[in-house]
């Protein structure tokens, strides 16, 4: 985070200066994008690793979701599609930066409360259900007897 933070902060500082022929700017812009954005990556998964580590609540709150992974990926996406492209709302663009902030952090909210209640009745999500019967190429129960 020491690393990431300003360094990703000045290169989006210096976005947009850089326009025609690259110039010392443009090099300084994309050293401190290629090296600030994966230290502040690594720096939020540490933080997130010592929040699960230290505060089991958390860590217990998130699990659910983290088991149906790959369904909760998907339906994100296809909310995305349909709220921002033209076959459903086309939003995109139109909507306020906080405004896509608050909603994806509500609609996880909601996926985790609806992942939590599916796995008290079944043992996987849906897709994960799918995924396992593709590779074990044989029926699997999805729900819990």
């Amino acid at each position: 985070m020491i690393i990431g933070l300003p360094l990703s902060f000045a290169g989006a500082r210096l976005e947009g200066n850089n326009m025609g022929v690259p110039g010392v700017a443009g090099l300084i812009e994309t050293t401190a994008k290629s090296v600030g954005v994966p230290a502040l990556s690594l720096g939020y998964a540490a933080g997130l690793c010592l929040l699960f580590c230290r505060v089991p609540a958390v860590r217990r709150a998130f699990a659910p979701a983290g088991q149906m992974a790959l369904t909760n990926y998907l339906m994100h996406s296809v909310a995305g599609v349909i709220i921002f492209y033209a076959i459903g709302f086309g939003w995109f663009g139109r909507v306020p930066l906080v405004l896509l902030l608050a909603g994806a952090i509500l609609f996880f909210a909601l996926q985790m409360i609806v992942s939590r209640a599916w796995l008290r009745r079944a043992s996987f999500g849906p897709i994960e259900w799918l995924w396992r019967m593709f590779t074990y190429r044989r029926r699997v129960a999805l729900f819990r007897p």
